[in-house]
């Protein structure tokens, strides 16, 4: 039986470890911090749980699809729960917008912050799930070679869907009428480390998944995801090595031939998968010798995604009225993006997202 080592315990780890052992794979996860998780980790103290990322669930039926392929069901595993609204959107004015999935509810808030604009909201939606359907067919696709990227039906779509124009100029096209709704349904951008003023129209998307998928919220936050997969990695045999952190992948004659942990360890393996970031595997886990696509100076000529200020408050009492997630948009909206994404400064007004699950 092939032997694998996978390289970091986040989800995509994970996922990817289970459906190689599905397939008959010896698997072993190496994982360099003390808790697996990766991004999608857990903070536990006094009583209090968080997670320290993601914190909700779009897409669920990749998920329930992915579970359905190792003969699991996911639902019955752990409970999730709709959220409803998805956002509640504060802006400067005092003036709020509540995002819902279902559509006759969305039109009639949009209707109510902005008479006239349901009709609008009905164009910017389907033109957003044809981008949707877009993307879902190029991330499904495997691009072995150049002439995979090469493919005229995408191109036309590509052009057809103006998805390669601004995504705040686009959406503001649609929304001309009120700058409120032009950010309420171009800020999801921002989740990816994007700003919607830079970000491509593409990524709509998003918002499209938002409105169309539901938001969900699984039993024990995402860490309750992550703690069912640890769970399930344990019942098909999958090995977890936590606090394993990796120092090089191992290559000889042009194939690699496993790892070499900080501790010294050699670990043999017919096929290695690294779950790091590129720049990261190819930076630090790969000699410069076997790298000459991914030299340091290309690396350093990539650009990264900003990073997040994040707090963590536990407190003694509830507050109904806030729901699950909430936005606050500053009142000088492009002066507190461009602080971020072009002088990366402390904004003096800063916009913000509040969980409170």
């Amino acid at each position: 039986m092939r032997q694998v080592a996978i390289i970091g315990a986040g989800m995509g780890g994970l996922a990817t470890a289970l459906r190689l052992r599905q397939h008959g794979f010896n698997v072993t996860v190496f994982e360099k911090q003390a808790r697996p998780g990766g991004r999608s980790n857990l903070l536990a103290e006094q009583g209090f749980r968080a997670d320290t990322g993601p914190t909700i669930l779009v897409m669920k039926d990749t998920f329930l699809e992915f579970y359905r392929s190792l003969g699991r069901d996911l639902e019955a595993r752990v409970p999730f729960r709709q959220i409803d609204p998805n956002y509640r959107i504060y802006f400067h004015d005092g003036t709020y917008i509540d995002l819902y999935s279902n559509m006759a509810r969305l039109a009639a808030e949009v209707e109510r912050v902005s008479p006239g604009a349901a009709e609008r909201l009905f164009r910017f939606i389907g033109d957003s799930a044809r981008k949707y359907e877009l993307g879902m067919d190029f991330v499904e696709r495997n691009y072995a070679h150049l002439t995979d990227l090469i493919n005229p039906t995408v191109l036309t779509r590509l052009i057809g869907t103006r998805a390669y124009e601004n995504l705040y100029a686009h959406v503001a096209r649609t929304f001309a009428h009120d700058d409120r709704l032009t950010k309420a349904f171009s800020f999801h951008s921002m989740f990816l480390g994007l700003s919607p003023l830079e970000a491509l129209a593409m990524y709509s998307l998003i918002t499209y998944a938002d409105v169309a998928l539901g938001m969900w919220y699984p039993q024990g936050g995402i860490y309750g995801l992550i703690e069912d997969m640890l769970a399930l990695a344990a019942e098909m045999g999958v090995e977890i090595v936590a606090g394993a952190p990796v120092r090089e992948i191992r290559i000889e004659n042009g194939r690699v031939v496993g790892l070499e942990l900080e501790s010294g360890e050699r670990v043999p393996s017919d096929l290695v998968v690294s779950n790091a970031d590129l720049p990261y595997t190819y930076r630090h886990l790969i000699p410069d010798r076997h790298r000459r696509d991914y030299p340091d100076r290309r690396l350093d000529r990539m650009r990264y995604a900003c990073s997040g200020y994040v707090l963590y408050l536990g407190v003694n009492k509830t507050y109904p009225h806030l729901q699950h997630q909430a936005l606050y948009f500053a009142a000088d909206y492009r002066a507190n993006l461009d602080a971020i994404f072009q002088t990366r400064s402390l904004p003096d007004d800063p916009s913000f997202h509040l969980n409170n699950p």
